[in-house]
């Protein structure tokens, strides 16, 4: 995970994240689909979850709280990706798990959703 804009810089601990492309499913169905369904998507959405682990002898620890606005975050495949899989120009923390230290690391889980649109690349 990254912030920022042409030169982003690495999120501190992230240790995975998943991504969940989904849309609201629409019954497109008319008389013309003799008789079967007919889904349709609509909304789309993208749910991240992810999960830090933060180094806080080196006190790098950042609150990260629900409600907190992300701008430019992108998502890569590894480290050394050079095109995100994932760009989300506006994104919103929505659930934030802290956990206890243990071994001089602090352990966050959080689930962010896309605020408006966002973008899917070939990581290829």
């Amino acid at each position: 995970m990254k912030i920022g804009g042409s030169s982003p810089a690495l999120v501190p601990g992230v240790q995975s994240w998943s991504a969940e492309d989904s849309a609201q499913e629409l019954d497109g169905t008319t008389a013309e689909d003799g008789g079967f369904e007919h889904p349709d998507d609509g909304l789309a959405s993208l749910r991240v979850s992810a999960q830090l682990v933060i180094d806080i002898t080196a006190g790098d620890l950042v609150s990260i709280s629900r409600g907190t606005v992300v701008t430019n975050l992108k998502l890569y495949a590894d480290i050394g990706a050079t095109t995100p899989i994932y760009t989300l120009p506006v994104a919103k923390v929505f659930k934030s798990s802290p956990k206890g230290e243990i071994n001089g690391r602090f352990t966050y889980d959080i689930e962010i959703r896309s605020v408006g649109p966002y973008t899917l690349a070939d990581p290829n």
